[in-house]
């Protein structure tokens, strides 16, 4: 529980306005007693009621826990529909038995926002203390955002201020209709002959623009017998004589209206009991209230038009203004287009960033250093070979002139020798030498096939070392990149959202310029406009937070989609980076199984050559 009660300080035992509090929520506001000022005389006027047992129960929405109540809002609380009070003052009854002047006063507490408080005066009745008649136009407090909590004070004054008697009544115990008020003196004892005559109205509170809509809805017969003559007088305007002929031979009349509401079928059932004439009849199905032509009625007494719309023309019009004022249609945000349509970068757009392109730039700049050292290598042995096959084939040419030397000096002594021995020894040493020469070019090709397998290992294995020290920078410049683009892309989503905002933000501030420059011209009254121009206000700021709200919706659907892309990418990069060691292994030991297979197949034909192993795929 709250207790609220006067501050030490109020020496003069003043008292401050419980209403605050009462709209606060507070259950115990103490109040000074020994002072019967306003706010003692509204505290006593409220708990008159419940048959004054000192205790009333706060409204139903202020006991609920899953709500939250603002004392100072402007608009609908909880769905309880706002009121229009109207209160005529007509006259008065032994206000004083004084030959003065007397005047009342009407005044409303509640919220801040139906707090209307030395606005409605009645003009001041001289010299006529015992039934002055006031009669002046009704006292209007259009608005009325809680009734719950509102509450009327009267009170009648004399001419020099004096106080006469006043009244507090709760907005939800007004009665309806012509009443008989009995005033209360400063303390909230009954005065016994002073009365004031008023008249009430009690209703639903109707935005501007909504009352023939609203008069419609009430009323649908007196609605469509309006029409129907507005129907008659324009017929002037009309050419359609021959159309006119014909429905009139027909005897179908077109005027129908069809309203969709529980007070229009009550009231056309009301009609429909009190018409005793048999002109015509008014018939009431699901709602649809369709005036039918009897068998006495002449189609000539009741001409029928072919335009129809002249009959709805003001309900449409109604209509139409009411769904622009609460079902606005929603503007296409940026959002929902294809501009905020994006998606998150793949692995392979992500490496053509300028950051990961540098480090592969880096790293084929050291590979093509390695390949260079090893080509180098690899020529250094061909040279190495070439010398050596060349020396081979001197020392052949050179025992092979000696050989044919020596047989030609032998044939030349012919000392009895037989040509045919000396030609076949000489045949089978060249063949010999032959065979020596071949066996020892072959062993040079091995040696130099073994030599270049063992440098194109080499080369393999100096390649995969450059990678895997390239590997982490490889990856991390991956990754800076993903971040990047994925801080980007959110960026990009958050200006498209700013950029909405701002325009709306625009679009509202010109509006609400227009509204107020449309009020000003339309309404006089300054404390009419003031309380009109904050609904407006208030109506422009709960649609800028509700356009907001949607906004936000939109970017944090967009963000949750995008985020949940950027997971998938990141969860991809994540596993090709834990791999990455494992398949350089596996790329590694499978150039090598290449290079061994092709050694293998060329060694099984010809004799393996140096360009097979330089063709091998590195």
């Amino acid at each position: 529980l709250s207790r609220i009660y006067p501050k030490g300080t109020r020496v003069d035992s003043s008292n401050y306005m419980p209403q605050v509090f009462w709209n606060a929520g507070c259950q115990l506001v103490a109040l000074n007693f020994q002072t019967l000022d306003l706010g003692m005389q509204l505290n006593m006027g409220i708990f008159e009621y419940n048959g004054r047992s000192g205790y009333l129960l706060k409204p139903h929405f202020m006991r609920r826990k899953d709500k939250k109540f603002d004392p100072f809002t402007e608009s609908t609380v909880d769905g309880i529909i706002a009121g229009t009070v109207s209160i005529k003052i007509i006259s008065g009854q032994l206000l004083t038995d004084k030959r003065v002047g007397t005047y009342v006063e009407v005044d409303m507490y509640g919220l801040p926002a139906d707090t209307v408080r030395r606005r409605f005066k009645t003009k001041t009745v001289p010299n006529n203390g015992i039934n002055p008649m006031y009669d002046e136009e009704p006292f209007v407090f259009k608005k009325v955002v809680l009734p719950d909590l509102a509450c009327l004070r009267i009170a009648a004054y004399e001419e020099g201020g004096k106080f006469i008697g006043h009244r507090v009544l709760p907005v939800v115990g007004l009665r309806p209709g012509y009443r008989h008020i009995s005033l209360r003196n400063e303390s909230g004892q009954p005065l016994q002959f002073h009365m004031l005559f008023v008249q009430i109205t009690v209703k639903d509170y109707v935005p501007d623009g909504f009352s023939e809509l609203a008069d419609a809805l009430a009323n649908p017969i007196a609605y469509q017998s309006i029409m129907e003559k507005h129907a008659r007088q324009l017929q002037a305007l009309t050419d359609d004589d021959d159309n006119l002929e014909d429905e009139k031979e027909s005897g179908r009349s077109p005027a129908k209206l069809s309203i969709c509401s529980d007070s229009g079928r009550q009231s056309a059932n009301k009609e429909e009991k009190s018409d005793s004439r048999g002109s015509s009849r008014h018939n009431t199905v699901n709602g649809n209230i369709q005036r039918m032509t009897s068998g006495s009625t002449s189609p000539a007494a009741m001409p029928a038009l072919k335009r129809q719309e002249t009959l709805r023309r003001g309900l449409a019009q109604s209509v139409r203004s009411l769904s622009d004022e609460n079902a606005q249609e929603k503007i296409p945000s940026l959002l929902e287009s294809e501009e905020a349509n994006i998606t998150a970068e793949s692995l392979e757009k992500l490496r053509e960033h300028k950051s990961v392109l540098k480090v592969m730039a880096k790293l084929e700049k050291e590979l093509q250093a390695v390949r260079k050292k090893h080509e180098k290598m690899k020529e250094k042995e061909r040279d190495q070979l070439l010398q050596k096959e060349e020396k081979l084939s001197k020392a052949q040419e050179h025992q092979k002139t000696h050989i044919v030397k020596n047989h030609s000096k032998l044939v030349k002594k012919g000392s009895g020798i037989d040509v045919q021995l000396l030609k076949r020894k000489s045949e089978a040493g060249l063949q010999a030498m032959s065979v020596e020469h071949q066996t020892k070019l072959d062993e040079l090709q091995r040696v130099h096939t073994q030599t270049l397998i063992s440098i194109t290992k080499e080369l393999y294995k100096a390649e995969l070392e450059v990678y895997e020290r390239y590997q982490e920078p490889l990856y991390s410049a991956i990754e800076k990149s993903l971040l990047a683009s994925q801080a980007a892309q959110m960026e990009y989503l958050k200006s498209l959202h700013d950029r909405e905002v701002a325009e709306l933000m625009k679009r509202l501030e010109v509006q609400n310029k227009e509204e107020m420059k449309d009020l000003s011209k339309k309404h006089k009254d300054k404390n009419e406009l003031a309380r009109i121009k904050r609904e407006s206000h208030q109506r422009l700021i709960e649609q800028a937070v509700a356009e907001r709200q949607r906004f936000s919706s939109l970017l944090d659907k967009r963000k949750s989609e995008l985020e949940r892309q950027h997971l998938e990418v990141k969860k991809q990069l994540e596993e090709e980076r834990s791999s990455a060691r494992e398949r350089l292994q596996q790329d590694f030991q499978s150039k090598i199984s290449k290079l061994l297979l092709t050694v293998e197949g060329s060694s099984s034909g010809p004799s393996p050559t140096s360009e097979t192993v330089e063709r091998t795929p590195l």
